[in-house]
């Protein structure tokens, strides 16, 4: 049979530390009867009058009034001359006498009634539940490792609810757990129950991440190409790839891509600190395979073709008067000086090379010009002389002879090379000039 034993407070009446919790009578000089209200005879325990009998808790007793959480305590009551028993505040009547397994959870006092014709009486049971205790608290290795658990493990008694803090949590019910602490410090077991709580403590320590090897598994890499970096670290919490503070934890490798030399720099942490470590990828500066002219020297009036061809550059500029132009190709341009030096730029993330090159213009032969061309040619040549042109005729008259002298004064009968003869021409015509009229 189920019995249905409900506890008042603590606070509700207490058994005295030396008095037995088993039985506890109420007893008093004078009783009325319930049923007559006659006065009872001092002793008597059935009324004088009327025959009815008072009821009698003859035993009301637990096997402890110590509660241990999770162990059942036994009661056991009988009854005598009662037609009602209950436990103050249940539900349901009891039989004359009965014994009932219960599990209690705080300190509490029970009390039992017994009821008759002739009145009814009562009886006490109450039940002290002490405060936790931990008889150890303990883990594994005091020593964080981050690749696997520490584990912990405890003995208590009387614990209603179980924690570990920090970051581990309600663990009740349990002797051990595993978990896995990010932080070194104090880590504390708190037991509680209604009655209070108990805590002990365990001191962790963390060593800081190491970092066996950080690396470019390529030797030769280009801009823009994908370069892998590898690393091996221990006890690691975070791991972050700098400059970009890229979040990497968990991965051993990763491909970048740098435009330009880089410095990138590995940077461990956990609960201890944080140490790093450098890779640098370098990249080739610009280089500039060709800068060329097929033909480099011109007449005038003629243009020349720049060639060019360039690597690991991002801009490219020829000067003068050309500008940025694409890292390969050609062009045409004509010299407006007799000698032109071109510089070509290129320039790449990592730095700057340059190039140069020189063309070069003449005029054209004076036995290709008529007599006017010819004239027009000189004048604006030789602006700066003009006063001391004074007859016409006589120069282009010298200017028709000059191939029959440079002949006649040449050992070789063989027509001279063009710059030769353009320099005849030259030192002719400077004569001529420095002539007085």
């Amino acid at each position: 049979m189920d019995i249905n034993l409900k506890r008042t407070e603590t606070s509700s009446v207490r058994l005295p530390k030396k008095e037995s919790p088993i039985t506890r009578q109420e007893n008093s000089t004078k009783k009325t009867c319930a049923s007559c209200q006659s006065v009872w005879a001092i002793g008597s325990k059935s009324c004088m009058a009327c025959g009815a009998v008072m009821p009698e808790i003859t035993q009301f007793i637990a096997s402890t009034d110590v509660i241990t959480l999770d162990e059942p305590i036994r009661v056991l009551w009988d009854v005598e001359h009662a037609d009602e028993v209950w436990i103050e505040g249940g539900d349901e009547p009891l039989p004359l006498y009965g014994q009932e397994d219960v599990y209690l959870y705080e300190s509490c006092t029970f009390v039992i009634v017994a009821k008759s014709a002739a009145g009814e009486v009562r009886k006490e049971l109450s039940f002290t539940l002490p405060a936790p205790q931990i008889m150890r608290f303990g883990v594994d290795s005091r020593e964080i490792d981050l690749n696997y658990p520490t584990i912990f493990s405890w003995e208590t008694t009387n614990a209603d609810t179980i924690t570990i803090e920090p970051h581990v949590g309600e663990v009740s019910g349990l002797t051990f757990c595993e978990a896995k602490p990010r932080t070194p410090g104090v880590y504390e077991l708190v037991v509680k129950n209604a009655s209070g709580e108990a805590r002990s403590k365990v001191f962790l320590t963390l060593s800081k991440p190491e970092i066996g090897l950080f690396q470019i598994l390529q030797e030769h890499v280009e801009p823009g190409e994908p370069h892998l970096l590898h690393w091996e670290v221990e006890n690691a919490d975070k791991i972050i790839l700098m400059p970009d503070y890229v979040d990497v934890t968990g991965l051993t490798q990763v491909e970048v891509f740098p435009v330009q030399s880089t410095n990138y720099q590995l940077l461990v942490s956990n609960g201890a600190g944080t140490v790093e470590a450098e890779a640098y990828i370098p990249l080739p500066l610009p280089k500039i395979k060709t800068f060329t002219a097929p033909d480099p020297i011109s007449t005038e009036g003629a243009s020349i073709v720049l060639r060019w061809d360039v690597k690991y550059a991002y801009r490219v500029e020829i000067e003068p008067g050309i500008g940025e132009v694409p890292v390969t190709g050609e062009l045409k341009y004509k010299p407006t000086q007799a000698f032109t030096e071109f510089r070509l730029k290129a320039v790449g993330r990592s730095g700057i090379q340059t190039a140069t090159l020189t063309v070069s213009r003449f005029p054209l032969p004076i036995e290709d010009l008529d007599e006017d061309q010819l004239f027009r040619d000189m004048s604006n040549n030789l602006r700066k002389q003009e006063k001391m042109l004074r007859e016409q005729p006589d120069i282009i008259a010298a200017a028709r002879l000059l191939p029959h002298k440079i002949k006649d004064d040449s050992d070789d009968t063989e027509t001279l090379p063009q710059a030769s003869v353009t320099r005849e021409i030259k030192h002719f015509f400077r004569g001529l000039l420095n002539k007085k009229p």
